[in-house]
């Protein structure tokens, strides 16, 4: 099922709004979120697939385990990932999943995840360049887990100093712990990699201690950072999840009672 034949037939097959392509040679430094659109590539996806090094192409397939075909393999994937999370950090509760079929010298730019990431390499070779989440400022930190749609925190040239590079041959992963920024360079040949992200019930715990964070810094106050206090860490995820579930809770009960008002 990942033969370069079998990986064609997929991309070819999955809703077109799952696959994304573009040139694959970009900056690092280039928005992560725009890439496709900013470098957008005039081959279609056939041509893209077919031509993969003449054009210089690079193909994300989003979330590949809604083809009921692939979805079984990823399922497993996922049994064995929870398996071995366990003691480790329990209740891995969402996923999901991406292949990057790209010609040689193609680069993910510099970005991080809002959840958990194994990279796995199946053909190629890639250079992984990984970052402590403690490059981006705590505001950083609070605002990226805080606003979904805003800016990530972008790459300066003072991050070459602090970065750990990790070299990936077929049989090759890396663990990108939780909000870990990086970027990801292809070796001289055609590359295709498997990402798994996902989010845990800890990782969750730590999300909502920085959108606490974030609202209670915007009211002047220097809230105390995650994994600082177990105690306060569960306070402020409860909290959060309490005013969460009343807003869910109120909000269709306002939007009828507005009806009724206009309909009378």
């Amino acid at each position: 099922m990942l033969e370069w034949s079998s990986l064609v037939a997929l991309a070819k097959r999955m809703p077109r709004d799952k696959v994304l392509h573009r040139h694959g040679r970009v900056p690092i430094s280039t928005n992560f979120d725009r890439a496709h659109k900013n470098h957008a590539i005039s081959w279609s996806l056939e041509e893209t697939l077919e031509r993969m090094e003449d054009v210089q192409g690079y193909v994300v397939l989003n979330t590949p385990e809604v083809d009921r075909q692939f979805k079984p393999l990823v399922d497993e994937i996922i049994a064995e990932l929870r398996q071995r999370l366990e003691g480790v950090d329990s209740g891995l509760y969402w996923h999901a999943t991406y292949l990057f079929l790209s010609a040689s010298g193609s680069v993910t730019p510099y970005h991080m995840d809002r959840e958990m990431n194994f990279l796995l390499q199946l053909r190629g070779s890639k250079d992984v360049q990984l970052w402590s989440p403690e490059i981006m400022t705590m505001r950083e930190r609070e605002r990226l887990m805080t606003h979904w749609t805003a800016p990530r925190p972008e790459w300066t040239p003072s991050h070459v100093n602090h970065v750990t590079q990790f070299r990936l041959t077929p049989g090759d992963g890396v663990h990108h712990p939780f909000i870990a920024p990086h970027l990801v360079e292809n070796g001289p040949e055609l590359s295709v990699s498997f990402a798994v992200t996902f989010r845990t019930k800890g990782t969750d715990r730590k999300t909502n201690v920085y959108k606490v964070n974030h609202h209670l810094r915007r009211l002047g106050l220097t809230p105390t950072p995650p994994e600082v206090s177990k105690v306060r860490d569960r306070l402020k995820s409860r909290a959060y999840f309490a005013a969460t579930s009343l807003v869910h809770a109120v909000k269709p009960l306002a939007q009828s009672t507005r009806k009724r008002m206009l309909g009378a």
